[in-house]
């Protein structure tokens, strides 16, 4: 798209005047020609953004490599999402994302399930073989891609849905943010409670 804007910017006498200069300078160097280049393109009104009114008042910036469109609010240009691309990304995040099993203390096996609706984060959680009742809580934590916790979900394992494959299982949501959810890369099954009632021997 940045070579044809070029190519019809090339076209007007006004930027090939601009551009006079430069055609010598291509032998110097690329870099500082193609800089020369820039500057003609912005000169002869060929540069990259194009600033006009939208007939309502409203102050327009048009990216003409890319087509996007800001507003003018303030003193700043503040980005119009495309519905499209928003309707997508809600799609996308909406969509269930299957985490796999993980091993917890070499006895449980955890499978977590996770899903993004209306700011929203659904999750699914299978635990099996079903832990002790009443002797301890999982907390399974999210984290980034650096293993930093972004957020976490507290099972109470007496709440849960036993399960064919004598398991248990806890569906539920909590409040979340769309960009941390993007964030997660991983997932930590933990022991976030012991509350002494059971023999430590039971846990395995």
């Amino acid at each position: 798209m940045l070579l044809g804007q070029i190519a019809k910017c090339y076209r007007s006498t006004a930027f090939r005047a601009k551009l006079a200069p430069v055609k010598t300078s291509l032998g110097i160097h690329r870099a500082k020609a193609a800089l020369l280049i820039a500057a003609a393109l912005a000169a002869t009104g060929c540069g990259r953004y194009d600033i006009q009114s939208d007939g309502q008042g409203r102050i327009v910036r048009l990216d003409r490599f890319t087509g996007a469109v800001d507003y003018l609010q303030g003193t700043r240009f503040v980005r119009i999402e495309n519905p499209g691309d928003r309707k997508r990304d809600a799609e996308e995040l909406a969509r269930v994302h299957d985490w796999g099993a993980l091993t917890y203390d070499g006895k449980y096996t955890l499978r977590l399930k996770t899903a993004l609706r209306n700011a929203r984060l659904y999750y699914q959680i299978g635990i099996v073989p079903v832990p002790p009742a009443r002797v301890f809580n999982f907390r399974v934590a999210l984290n980034d891609a650096d293993g930093f916790q972004l957020a976490s979900i507290s099972l109470n394992t007496p709440d849960g849905v036993p399960t064919a494959d004598s398991g248990i299982a806890y569906s539920g949501f909590t409040l979340a943010d769309e960009d941390v959810y993007r964030s997660i890369k991983s997932w930590t099954p933990r022991v976030e409670l012991y509350n002494g009632q059971v023999a430590p021997a039971e846990f395995h």
